[in-house]
Protein backbone atom coordinates (compact mmCIF):
# COMPACT_ATOMS: atom_id res chain seq x y z
CA UNK A 1 0.00 0.00 0.00
CA UNK A 2 3.25 2.03 0.83
CA UNK A 3 4.61 1.36 -2.82
CA UNK A 4 1.32 2.82 -4.25
CA UNK A 5 1.06 5.98 -2.67
CA UNK A 6 4.73 6.79 -3.04
CA UNK A 7 4.95 8.40 0.51
CA UNK A 8 8.87 8.51 -0.19
CA UNK A 9 8.54 11.41 -2.00
CA UNK A 10 7.56 13.95 0.36
CA UNK A 11 9.87 16.23 2.16
CA UNK A 12 10.42 16.96 6.14
CA UNK A 13 10.38 20.41 7.17
CA UNK A 14 11.24 19.54 10.71
CA UNK A 15 14.26 17.44 10.65
CA UNK A 16 14.26 16.64 14.65
CA UNK A 17 15.27 13.01 14.71
CA UNK A 18 12.34 11.91 17.11
CA UNK A 19 9.98 13.30 14.57
CA UNK A 20 10.43 12.01 11.54
CA UNK A 21 10.52 8.67 13.45
CA UNK A 22 7.24 9.42 14.98
CA UNK A 23 6.05 10.38 11.32
CA UNK A 24 7.58 7.31 9.83
CA UNK A 25 5.49 5.23 12.89
CA UNK A 26 2.35 7.28 11.36
CA UNK A 27 2.75 6.20 7.87
CA UNK A 28 3.38 2.86 8.59
CA UNK A 29 0.43 2.36 10.70
CA UNK A 30 -1.63 4.18 7.99
CA UNK A 31 -0.23 1.96 5.20
CA UNK A 32 -2.08 -0.98 7.15
CA UNK A 33 -5.18 0.44 7.31
CA UNK A 34 -5.67 2.15 10.08
CA UNK A 35 -8.27 5.37 9.41
CA UNK A 36 -7.64 7.91 11.86
CA UNK A 37 -3.58 7.28 11.20
CA UNK A 38 -4.77 7.59 7.39
CA UNK A 39 -6.22 10.88 8.87
CA UNK A 40 -3.85 12.39 10.72
CA UNK A 41 -1.17 11.55 7.34
CA UNK A 42 -3.66 13.49 5.06
CA UNK A 43 -3.96 16.45 7.45
CA UNK A 44 -0.43 16.62 8.17
CA UNK A 45 -0.09 17.14 4.23
CA UNK A 46 -2.99 18.86 4.07
CA UNK A 47 -1.53 21.56 6.37
CA UNK A 48 2.27 21.43 6.06
CA UNK A 49 2.70 20.70 9.64
CA UNK A 50 6.20 18.87 9.86
CA UNK A 51 6.29 18.31 5.98
CA UNK A 52 5.89 20.05 2.95
CA UNK A 53 2.73 20.81 1.57
CA UNK A 54 1.50 17.96 -0.95
CA UNK A 55 -2.15 17.98 -1.58
CA UNK A 56 -1.89 15.42 -3.61
CA UNK A 57 -0.50 12.98 -0.81
CA UNK A 58 -3.29 14.58 1.77
CA UNK A 59 -6.21 13.46 -1.36
CA UNK A 60 -4.79 10.39 -1.31
CA UNK A 61 -5.07 9.68 2.65
CA UNK A 62 -7.61 11.19 3.19
CA UNK A 63 -9.65 9.35 0.39
CA UNK A 64 -8.41 6.31 2.25
CA UNK A 65 -9.89 6.91 5.81
CA UNK A 66 -13.11 8.74 4.15
CA UNK A 67 -13.96 5.14 2.31
CA UNK A 68 -13.75 3.36 5.87
CA UNK A 69 -16.21 5.92 7.20
CA UNK A 70 -13.92 8.24 8.82
CA UNK A 71 -16.45 11.44 9.38
CA UNK A 72 -12.95 13.72 9.70
CA UNK A 73 -11.42 12.95 6.80
CA UNK A 74 -14.72 13.33 4.97
CA UNK A 75 -15.23 16.35 6.36
CA UNK A 76 -12.12 17.38 5.26
CA UNK A 77 -12.53 16.35 1.54
CA UNK A 78 -15.52 18.53 1.51
CA UNK A 79 -13.82 21.28 2.23
CA UNK A 80 -11.00 20.80 -0.13
CA UNK A 81 -13.70 20.51 -2.68
CA UNK A 82 -15.38 23.48 -1.38
CA UNK A 83 -12.29 25.78 -1.47
CA UNK A 84 -10.91 24.16 -4.39
CA UNK A 85 -7.85 23.31 -1.81
CA UNK A 86 -5.49 21.62 -4.26
CA UNK A 87 -8.22 20.14 -5.99
CA UNK A 88 -10.49 21.58 -8.97
CA UNK A 89 -13.65 22.71 -6.76
CA UNK A 90 -16.32 20.94 -7.32
CA UNK A 91 -19.57 21.38 -5.04
CA UNK A 92 -20.95 17.77 -6.35
CA UNK A 93 -17.98 16.62 -4.94
CA UNK A 94 -18.12 18.61 -1.83
CA UNK A 95 -21.86 17.60 -1.06
CA UNK A 96 -21.33 13.86 -1.82
CA UNK A 97 -18.85 13.55 1.25
CA UNK A 98 -21.10 15.65 3.19
CA UNK A 99 -23.74 13.54 2.25
CA UNK A 100 -21.45 10.10 3.81
CA UNK A 101 -20.96 11.76 6.73
CA UNK A 102 -24.69 12.78 7.23
CA UNK A 103 -25.75 9.52 6.84
CA UNK A 104 -23.75 8.30 9.74
CA UNK A 105 -25.89 10.47 11.72
CA UNK A 106 -23.30 13.48 12.27
CA UNK A 107 -25.66 16.00 12.94
CA UNK A 108 -23.44 19.16 11.83
CA UNK A 109 -23.44 17.20 8.53
CA UNK A 110 -26.90 16.35 8.06
CA UNK A 111 -27.25 20.36 8.56
CA UNK A 112 -25.22 21.26 6.47
CA UNK A 113 -26.64 18.94 3.61
CA UNK A 114 -30.02 20.50 4.53
CA UNK A 115 -28.48 23.88 3.50
CA UNK A 116 -27.41 22.36 0.13
CA UNK A 117 -30.17 20.84 -0.75
CA UNK A 118 -31.72 24.29 0.02
CA UNK A 119 -29.74 26.34 -2.35
CA UNK A 120 -29.07 23.84 -5.04
CA UNK A 121 -25.76 23.54 -4.28
CA UNK A 122 -24.05 20.32 -5.93
CA UNK A 123 -27.30 18.60 -5.47
CA UNK A 124 -30.71 19.74 -7.08
CA UNK A 125 -32.83 21.79 -5.07
CA UNK A 126 -35.31 20.12 -3.12
CA UNK A 127 -37.62 22.00 -0.33
CA UNK A 128 -38.40 18.74 0.80
CA UNK A 129 -35.06 17.03 1.24
CA UNK A 130 -33.88 19.93 2.75
CA UNK A 131 -36.46 20.51 5.90
CA UNK A 132 -35.68 16.27 6.02
CA UNK A 133 -32.43 16.71 6.42
CA UNK A 134 -32.54 19.60 8.75
CA UNK A 135 -35.41 17.97 10.97
CA UNK A 136 -32.58 14.50 10.86
CA UNK A 137 -31.07 17.33 12.45
CA UNK A 138 -32.49 18.96 14.99
CA UNK A 139 -34.08 16.02 16.52
CA UNK A 140 -30.84 14.79 17.34
CA UNK A 141 -30.53 17.68 19.60
CA UNK A 142 -28.16 19.69 16.79
CA UNK A 143 -28.64 23.50 18.11
CA UNK A 144 -28.46 25.21 15.06
CA UNK A 145 -31.12 23.18 12.86
CA UNK A 146 -33.17 23.34 15.84
CA UNK A 147 -32.76 27.14 15.42
CA UNK A 148 -33.06 27.04 11.56
CA UNK A 149 -36.08 24.52 11.88
CA UNK A 150 -37.90 27.40 14.28
CA UNK A 151 -37.10 30.02 11.58
CA UNK A 152 -38.34 28.14 8.43
CA UNK A 153 -41.49 27.45 10.39
CA UNK A 154 -41.83 31.27 12.03
CA UNK A 155 -41.71 32.53 8.05
CA UNK A 156 -43.65 29.26 6.60
CA UNK A 157 -40.57 28.87 4.12
CA UNK A 158 -40.47 25.44 2.68
CA UNK A 159 -43.10 24.19 5.58
CA UNK A 160 -46.58 25.19 6.02
CA UNK A 161 -46.54 28.09 8.56
CA UNK A 162 -46.78 27.43 12.55
CA UNK A 163 -46.17 30.22 14.71
CA UNK A 164 -46.67 27.08 17.65
CA UNK A 165 -43.65 25.05 16.04
CA UNK A 166 -41.60 28.28 15.41
CA UNK A 167 -41.70 28.51 19.34
CA UNK A 168 -41.17 25.23 20.36
CA UNK A 169 -38.31 24.24 17.98
CA UNK A 170 -37.11 27.64 18.86
CA UNK A 171 -37.01 27.19 22.58
CA UNK A 172 -35.01 23.92 22.37
CA UNK A 173 -32.53 25.51 20.70
CA UNK A 174 -32.28 28.45 23.01
CA UNK A 175 -32.50 25.98 25.86
CA UNK A 176 -29.39 25.23 24.73
CA UNK A 177 -27.70 28.64 24.56
CA UNK A 178 -28.68 29.54 21.25
CA UNK A 179 -28.26 33.47 21.56
CA UNK A 180 -30.22 33.64 18.23
CA UNK A 181 -33.18 31.14 19.43
CA UNK A 182 -33.24 32.87 22.85
CA UNK A 183 -34.50 36.49 21.20
CA UNK A 184 -36.87 34.63 19.48
CA UNK A 185 -38.23 32.75 21.94
CA UNK A 186 -38.33 35.97 23.93
CA UNK A 187 -40.12 37.71 21.05
CA UNK A 188 -42.47 35.32 20.55
CA UNK A 189 -43.35 35.14 24.06
CA UNK A 190 -43.50 39.71 24.39
CA UNK A 191 -45.72 39.11 21.75
CA UNK A 192 -47.71 35.92 22.54
CA UNK A 193 -47.32 34.25 18.94
CA UNK A 194 -47.52 30.82 19.02
CA UNK A 195 -47.54 31.37 23.34
CA UNK A 196 -49.48 32.34 25.79
CA UNK A 197 -47.76 36.20 26.28
CA UNK A 198 -45.70 36.28 29.68
CA UNK A 199 -43.88 39.44 29.81
CA UNK A 200 -41.84 38.58 32.28
CA UNK A 201 -40.54 35.09 30.88
CA UNK A 202 -40.00 37.13 27.87
CA UNK A 203 -37.37 39.49 29.62
CA UNK A 204 -36.01 36.74 31.48
CA UNK A 205 -34.87 35.25 27.38
CA UNK A 206 -33.97 38.34 26.12
CA UNK A 207 -31.59 38.72 29.28
CA UNK A 208 -29.74 35.67 28.68
CA UNK A 209 -29.70 36.29 24.76
CA UNK A 210 -28.70 40.01 25.52
CA UNK A 211 -25.58 38.76 28.16
CA UNK A 212 -24.31 37.12 24.94
CA UNK A 213 -23.91 39.86 23.10
CA UNK A 214 -27.19 39.58 20.74
CA UNK A 215 -27.58 43.23 20.01
CA UNK A 216 -31.38 42.60 18.95
CA UNK A 217 -31.72 41.72 22.49
CA UNK A 218 -29.56 44.12 24.18
CA UNK A 219 -32.04 46.81 22.20
CA UNK A 220 -34.96 45.28 23.63
CA UNK A 221 -33.83 44.95 27.36
CA UNK A 222 -33.24 48.60 27.27
CA UNK A 223 -36.45 49.60 25.29
CA UNK A 224 -38.49 48.04 28.37
CA UNK A 225 -36.26 49.62 31.06
CA UNK A 226 -36.81 52.82 28.85
CA UNK A 227 -40.51 52.49 29.16
CA UNK A 228 -40.81 50.52 32.40
CA UNK A 229 -42.41 47.78 30.56
CA UNK A 230 -43.16 44.69 32.58
CA UNK A 231 -39.83 46.43 34.90
CA UNK A 232 -39.38 49.01 36.77
CA UNK A 233 -38.41 51.99 34.64
CA UNK A 234 -34.74 52.63 34.78
CA UNK A 235 -33.39 55.26 32.17
CA UNK A 236 -29.93 55.35 33.41
CA UNK A 237 -30.11 51.18 32.91
CA UNK A 238 -31.47 51.74 29.50
CA UNK A 239 -28.88 54.19 28.52
CA UNK A 240 -26.36 51.50 29.32
CA UNK A 241 -28.32 48.66 27.22
CA UNK A 242 -28.57 50.60 24.19
CA UNK A 243 -25.18 51.62 24.52
CA UNK A 244 -24.23 47.82 24.38
CA UNK A 245 -26.44 47.88 21.30
CA UNK A 246 -24.86 50.71 19.66
CA UNK A 247 -21.47 48.99 19.99
CA UNK A 248 -22.47 46.60 17.69
CA UNK A 249 -23.93 48.56 14.77
CA UNK A 250 -27.59 48.68 15.84
CA UNK A 251 -29.13 51.71 14.05
CA UNK A 252 -32.28 51.90 16.16
CA UNK A 253 -29.63 51.94 19.72
CA UNK A 254 -27.94 54.53 17.81
CA UNK A 255 -31.29 56.33 17.11
CA UNK A 256 -32.21 56.22 20.89
CA UNK A 257 -28.79 56.68 22.81
CA UNK A 258 -29.32 60.29 20.51
CA UNK A 259 -32.39 60.78 21.72
CA UNK A 260 -30.98 60.32 25.47
CA UNK A 261 -28.69 62.69 25.51
CA UNK A 262 -31.03 64.96 23.08
CA UNK A 263 -33.61 64.94 26.12
CA UNK A 264 -30.92 64.26 29.26
CA UNK A 265 -32.60 61.57 29.66
CA UNK A 266 -30.56 59.04 31.74
CA UNK A 267 -27.48 61.09 31.06
CA UNK A 268 -26.36 64.49 31.03
CA UNK A 269 -27.82 66.46 28.15
CA UNK A 270 -25.57 66.64 25.41
CA UNK A 271 -26.12 68.31 21.76
CA UNK A 272 -23.12 67.77 20.43
CA UNK A 273 -23.88 63.68 21.48
CA UNK A 274 -26.91 63.68 20.78
CA UNK A 275 -25.81 65.24 16.95
CA UNK A 276 -23.20 62.28 16.58
CA UNK A 277 -25.71 59.27 17.63
CA UNK A 278 -27.96 60.76 15.07
CA UNK A 279 -25.58 60.97 12.47
CA UNK A 280 -24.58 57.51 12.92
CA UNK A 281 -28.39 56.05 12.42
CA UNK A 282 -28.55 58.19 9.79
CA UNK A 283 -26.05 57.28 7.88
CA UNK A 284 -27.18 53.58 7.81
CA UNK A 285 -30.72 54.61 6.77
CA UNK A 286 -32.35 55.66 9.64
CA UNK A 287 -35.27 58.03 8.52
CA UNK A 288 -36.14 59.22 12.11
CA UNK A 289 -32.31 59.94 12.73
CA UNK A 290 -32.37 61.86 9.39
CA UNK A 291 -35.24 64.41 10.74
CA UNK A 292 -34.45 64.65 14.38
CA UNK A 293 -31.04 65.73 12.88
CA UNK A 294 -32.26 68.87 11.66
CA UNK A 295 -33.86 69.94 15.72
CA UNK A 296 -30.70 69.82 16.87
CA UNK A 297 -29.67 73.46 17.93
CA UNK A 298 -26.37 75.02 16.05
CA UNK A 299 -23.45 73.56 17.62
CA UNK A 300 -21.30 76.41 16.53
Amino acid sequence: MYENINYKRHIYKNTDKKFIDEFENYLSNASLGRADYQLFVGHSFRKGQGVEVDYDLALEWFLKSADQGNISAQSSLFHMYMKGEGVKQSDEKAFYWKLKSAEQEDSNAQLRVGDMFYKGQGIEQSDTKAIEWYLKSAKQGNSDAQLTVGCKFLSGDIVEQSDKKAFEWSLKSAKQGNNVAQFIVGRLLHKGQGVEKNDNKAFEWYLKSAEQENSEAQFWIAHMFSLGEYIEQDYKKAFEWYLKSVKQGNADAQLRVGRLYDAGVGIEQDNEKAFEWYSKAAEQGNIKAQELLGNIPDLD
